[in-house]
């Protein structure tokens, strides 16, 4: 049992370090947009301090009023971030921004105490309290919902990345399929039926040889299916079975098209001619392309060379293999 869960826990084991970066990404721009909000409220009250006490200077209230919002409140995003890393349930989320929301609010209020006008201090506090989680809060709320849309892109994306690599995978098992039925047909094609003409063609042949001399008119026709047989087999036989799966494709590009070549007459010459970047590619792997590639190549270059001979009455036939990185023209 333990070799079974062996790779589900190391699966696990290298998902999970993905997944606290993704979310430490999110926390990071969460925690950006609650700081800039942090930054106006911080501006917006220090504006307003200039009415809470007389005595104090105008310019000192509003650096201390708005230095000390912005300090607290920086603190709050930074335990807001942590927050995000750490935990993964909203709900959770949602009551401890609520409840550091408050208690920043809290400290905020007392460090201002000096500031708030003694004569209705009581009344005074709480709204200055009040104002701190209202600001704060609101920081919060616009974090949490800026990480709440950036997670739904990224389960949005994973989905459609999900999706993408399955249909991938099919498609993949597909071509592997028709790679599959195409060598299996061309194999009985090659050896089960070429095999059985071969047979009959010889049974034919023997069998116009021992005809009876009243039977003697046979012996021809028996000759010439034996033939027609024979050239079936050569003729079209085998023609249909390089069709489905080319001779060399299994070994690599350059190795079928040269298989390919040599299937001509001997009165037309054939070259295959390899440029710099195709050799360093066969320098690297030894068949760079896939098997569906490498089929795709041989019946362009058969066609090719088929237009060239019936249309062009080639007497000479040059291929050139070469390969260019995306974008090259």
């Amino acid at each position: 049992m333990s070799a079974g869960r062996g790779p589900v826990a190391r699966g696990d084991a290298g998902r999970r370090p993905r997944a606290q970066a993704v979310r430490r990404g999110r926390a990071r721009i969460a925690a950006l947009v609650a700081a800039v909000n942090v930054a106006a409220f911080s501006a917006l009250v220090a504006e307003q301090a200039t009415e809470w006490s007389s005595q104090w200077e105008a310019a000192a209230l509003v650096w201390w009023v708005g230095g000390v919002t912005l300090v607290i409140g920086v603190v709050l995003v930074a335990l807001i971030a942590i927050v995000l890393i750490l935990i993964r349930s909203w709900a959770v989320r949602t009551i401890v921004a609520v409840a550091l929301a408050a208690v920043q609010a809290l400290v905020r209020a007392v460090v201002l105490m000096p500031a708030i006008t003694a004569g209705d201090a009581e009344r005074s506090s709480a709204a200055v309290w009040a104002t701190g989680a209202t600001g704060y809060a609101t920081a919060c709320a616009t974090a949490f919902l800026v990480a709440a849309l950036i997670e739904r892109e990224d389960r949005e994306r994973s989905r459609r990345q999900g999706e993408e690599a399955k249909a991938r995978a099919a498609i993949d098992d597909l071509e592997r399929e028709e790679l599959r039925v195409r060598r299996e047909v061309a194999d009985r094609l090659h050896g089960a039926v070429q095999f059985r003409l071969a047979a009959v063609a010889a049974g034919l042949d023997q069998a116009a040889d021992r005809m009876p001399p009243d039977a003697a008119d046979w012996a021809p026709r028996l000759r010439d299916w034996a033939f027609d047989l024979d050239e079936l087999r050569e003729e079209h036989v085998r023609s249909l079975s390089h069709t489905l799966f080319p001779s060399g494709a299994d070994l690599g590009a350059y190795e079928a098209i040269r298989a390919l070549l040599d299937r001509l007459p001997t009165t037309i010459s054939s070259s295959v001619v390899l440029g710099q970047g195709m050799k360093e590619l066969l320098h690297r792997h030894r068949s760079p392309l896939p098997l569906l590639d490498r089929l795709v190549c041989v019946y362009t270059v058969e066609e090719a060379a088929t237009n060239a001979l019936k249309h062009g009455g080639a007497d000479r036939l040059t291929v050139r293999i070469d390969a260019k990185q995306s974008g090259d023209r």
